[in-house]
């Protein structure tokens, strides 16, 4: 079994529990994210044995013999996830691989439309780093988490349409990013995406990549032709 501290007790104590039911640990990251929510690098002492028990998480997840969706699993992992999103600067290697994977796997494998919806946000906060003190991953790893967030828009998810409008603003949001260094790298991965926000049945997303469609196509036909 996993062992987590608890956040310190009004007395100063900080007694240890075993994570040993559901129960256990719904208690345990609750009081890390209360913890957490005045002192972010609170977390930071526990980020080996949190990685590790959402390893254990994401395997019971995307475990193929469950025919139910597991709410109360789902909404740990989420959580899970809202403590370690923002600490990638203080972990090592190996660390940073296993936790990025894990999110992956989740995208790629979780038929929990909740849960995906959760890790786009996340994700957005990455691309747009939003979220302050923390460091956002590399281009590659972006491209690969927006990548199978895309293969969930166009395969999976398709009739859900909050959460395709939420991906398609995210992949109009990386194309008007162009200045940046990592920006071509991106958006040569969402290419499909781009094809899917020019066609959205919601007009304003449509109008979103219209408008940068036209903004990057010269006016001129000689030039369009050249």
């Amino acid at each position: 079994d996993e062992e987590v501290a608890r956040p310190p007790t009004p007395q100063g104590q900080r007694p240890e529990v075993r994570l040993t039911s559901t129960g256990q640990l719904y208690s345990t990251l609750t009081l890390l994210k209360a913890a957490c929510s005045s002192e972010r690098v609170y977390v930071d002492r526990f980020i080996p044995t949190l990685i590790k028990v959402l390893a254990r998480m994401q395997k019971d997840h995307i475990d193929p013999s469950k025919t139910s969706i597991d709410a109360a699993l789902t909404e740990q992992i989420v959580t899970s996830i809202e403590l370690l999103k923002s600490r990638l600067v203080v972990m090592n290697p190996d660390q940073r691989k296993q936790f990025l994977q894990c999110v992956a796997t989740l995208v790629e494998k979780s038929n929990d439309i909740k849960l995906i919806r959760s890790i786009s946000c996340t994700v957005e906060e990455w691309v747009t780093n939003k979220a302050s003190g923390h460091q956002a991953p590399t281009a590659r790893e972006k491209g690969l988490l927006l990548s199978r967030l895309m293969a969930c828009a166009e395969k999976r998810f398709t009739l859900d349409n909050e959460f395709v409008g939420q991906f398609l603003e995210l992949v109009a949001t990386v194309y008007r990013s162009e200045s940046s260094s990592s920006s071509s790298e991106l958006t040569s991965k969402l290419e499909s995406a781009f094809l899917t926000g020019l066609r959205s049945p919601q007009a304003h997303i449509r109008a979103k990549f219209f408008e940068i469609f036209d903004q990057n196509i010269p006016s001129r036909l000689y030039e369009r032709l050249s």
